[in-house]
């Protein structure tokens, strides 16, 4: 953020943007990431993670969901099953609190928490938790994502069909962006004082 030269995001907390880092490192299996970002998220959260029980911050269930939802895939990792339990237990109740955030936060978390009922053998709260994902995936017409709900539901991978091979973007280039991205505002505000 400081390349680009803003302090907030306006659609999104940094927290929350944290917890997508998490995730994604968590999927590519770079655990030390996952560990650096969730401590970042950790410290940008710290007053509301003391003040939990807040009902003044209900703007930040979002995020509360993200950090329990990291959380509990860190736990998971690190095989303690029982705080991992917890956390999604913790996850779950911030999930029914967000209902402009069950587009992603459905299908991510059945697919975490369902990860976790499988190491627990415990498969009928795995399939009760798809399934729940799956139906209002399907009531939303969210194909898709219902689609990778019943892959995970049919033990298999969910492979993306796309017309087209999407290459990743490179970090240095993410980062060539944002100083530019930066630089522009930096002008911009140049020639407002000079104007």
């Amino acid at each position: 953020m400081n390349l680009i030269d803003i302090q907030c995001i306006q659609i999104c907390n940094t927290s929350k943007l944290y917890g997508y880092v998490v995730l994604a490192n968590y999927k590519k299996g770079q655990y030390y990431d996952c560990y650096y970002y969730l401590s970042k998220m950790e410290k940008v959260m710290s007053y509301t993670l003391e003040h939990e029980d807040d009902p003044e911050l209900k703007l930040w269930y979002g995020d509360l969901f993200m950090y329990h939802l990291c959380r509990g895939n860190m736990y998971l990792y690190e095989e303690k099953f029982d705080e991992a339990e917890e956390a999604f237990g913790q996850a779950r109740v911030y999930l029914e609190l967000i209902p402009g955030d069950r587009y992603y936060a459905d299908v991510e978390y059945a697919i975490f928490a369902s990860a976790l009922y499988d190491k627990l053998n415990k498969q009928e709260e795995k399939m009760k938790i798809l399934q729940e994902a799956y139906d209002n995936c399907c009531a939303r017409h969210h194909k898709e994502r219902a689609e990778r709900i019943k892959a995970c539901m049919e033990g298999r991978e969910y492979v993306v069909v796309s017309d087209y091979a999407r290459e990743p973007l490179p970090t240095k280039a993410i980062i060539d962006m944002c100083e530019f991205v930066g630089a522009m505002g930096q002008i911009e505000d140049r020639d407002k004082d000079v104007n």
